[in-house]
């Protein structure tokens, strides 16, 4: 990222864990924020003396619990609640689906399916 920008990334959205976590605070650029989703799995630590050069924000996202999701699913599913889908586009068709959401001319959500 900071071979194509010469600044890095304002924003990193880091779900790799312990693996990649050094990777995104090489991204980062200065002053930028680092979004951490979910634990950091076992492995490397971060090179602390690096990511404070950076000047960087380190910000965790929790993701919740698996239980807690399914407890979320069932009580959407027994409220009847369903997404607004604005088109479904074949898989063929992703690039005009693409299109389509950058256009902003939605209401809901643009579907690829297979």
């Amino acid at each position: 990222m900071r071979e194509l920008t010469d600044v890095g990334a304002t924003q990193v959205l880091e779900i790799g864990g312990a693996g990649t976590l050094t990777q995104s605070i090489e991204a980062v650029a200065h002053g930028g924020q680092i979004a951490l989703v979910g634990n950091l799995a076992p492995g490397e630590g971060m090179d602390v003396h690096h990511f404070f050069r950076r000047a960087a924000t380190l910000r965790s996202i929790s993701v919740g619990s698996r239980s807690a999701l399914e407890r979320m699913t069932e009580a959407i599913a027994r409220s009847g609640l369903w997404p607004v889908i604005d088109r479904v586009f074949p898989f063929e068709q992703a690039p005009e689906a693409v299109t389509h959401f950058k256009s902003g001319t939605y209401v809901g959500k643009a579907v690829i399916s297979h």
